[in-house]
């Protein structure tokens, strides 16, 4: 037993303390540093406060004074924490802007549709809100303009075009909802507008407001190599055309795939190398003088320069050829008109065999779909089913 103020040293003799300065063995509880104590008289050494606690303090006899991080909060297993600036929210939660600010430090639960495929949230990376890791793929980013309120919790705030703003559920369940395939949204930052089957000869750019286009031209487009993306094809037809690219559509691009896929599995490894033509049939919407002189002059006279397009989009493609296949025109005399963020045939004129003019009147009330307002079905279209 060493008298005060000597430690027993390795070499198992009472040493003055003063000769082992620095050393643990000589620690008393008014030597530890910040993220320690030593609630213990004599020699032991001071103790780290453990993972998911903090202490500012020095000189702390008690692991009483190692403070819990705050409620969702970790120190990602570090030991010995000297700040509330070590501690970080789980990664399915999201912080207060900072640990010190007049709220203190709080941890968020991450709304459902701002989860990243990997489990973390992406109101985190602020300000792009994006994600990485496993499935950022298919959601790069969370959807929609988030913003904080007074209580520093995210809310969405507007959606982009195509998507419901849904902010009526609850913080939870919030979320810019896209549209499914066929219907459309007037408007994506009210949360009363709701999605709309596309009038039938509309379209709907982006899955957003429709527009009428008098002429339907449809074409095939016969190419050879890989198979284009069907982003780059749409590009290709737009650039060589000069039309609007959300006036374009390929037609079962999925089915084309899969057949090429299945049919080249059959080739041998020789005769992969040298890839069949493939066609491609395809839509562009646009006026009727557009359409006639594409009519006129052949879809391949309108396109002479897709070869040199197609060089910059996919160099080892080859143009084969282009032709018309039909055209259908929107009914002359269709008036449609905006109700309630639904697009209905207000009216359908027509010419009669003694060339009047008549207008039909096309609005037919259905309750149970807009209770303030006409609605149709026609063609075998409804807005809502």
């Amino acid at each position: 037993m060493c008298a005060h103020a000597y430690a027993c040293a390795w070499i198992q003799t009472c040493t003055w303390c003063a000769i082992l300065h620095g050393s643990p063995l000589c620690f008393t509880p008014h030597q530890c540093p910040a993220g320690k104590y030593k609630d213990t008289p004599g020699t032991a050494p001071c103790r780290k406060c453990a993972a998911g606690k903090y202490n500012p303090l020095s000189m702390s006899t008690s692991e009483a004074l190692c403070i819990p991080c705050p409620a969702g909060a970790n120190t990602r297993g570090l030991e010995g924490a000297v700040s509330i600036q070590d501690c970080e929210c789980v990664l399915n939660m999201y912080m207060t802007v900072n640990r010190t600010g007049e709220l203190g430090m709080r941890c968020f639960d991450c709304p459902a549709a701002a989860m990243c495929p990997d489990g973390s949230c992406g109101l985190r990376n602020f300000p792009s809100f994006s994600c990485s890791g496993i499935g950022s793929d298919d959601m790069p980013a969370v959807v929609g303009t988030w913003a904080r309120d007074a209580s520093e919790m995210y809310r969405v705030m507007d959606c982009p075009i195509g998507h419901q703003f849904i902010n009526n559920t609850g913080y939870q369940l919030q979320e810019c909802s896209h549209c499914p395939e066929g219907k459309y949204i007037a408007m994506s930052n009210d949360p009363s507008y709701q999605c709309f089957n596309c009038p039938p000869s509309a379209r709907c750019p982006k899955r957003g407001r429709p527009v009428f286009p008098e002429t339907e031209v449809k074409g095939k487009l016969e190419l050879g190599g890989p198979l284009l993306k069907k982003e780059d094809l749409i590009q290709l037809i737009a650039q060589s055309l000069g039309a609007d690219p959300d006036l374009i559509s390929i037609d079962d691009y999925d089915a084309l795939l899969a057949s090429l896929q299945q049919a080249r599995r059959r080739l041998g490894r020789m005769q992969r190398r040298v890839l069949s033509p493939y066609q491609v049939t395809f839509s562009v919407w646009t006026n009727a003088e557009m359409a006639e002189k594409l009519q006129a002059n052949g879809l391949g006279s309108a396109m002479s320069n897709i070869s040199a397009i197609l060089s910059q989009i996919a160099p080892t493609a080859q143009f084969v050829g282009a032709t018309s296949t039909g055209v259908n025109s929107r009914l002359p005399g269709e008036d449609w008109q905006e109700v309630e963020g639904a697009y209905l045939l207000k009216f359908v004129c027509v010419y009669t065999r003694t060339c009047l003019r008549v207008c039909v009147c096309a609005f037919v009330r259905l309750s149970t779909y807009l209770p303030s307002a006409p609605s149709l079905n026609i063609r075998g279209w409804n807005p809502v089913l």
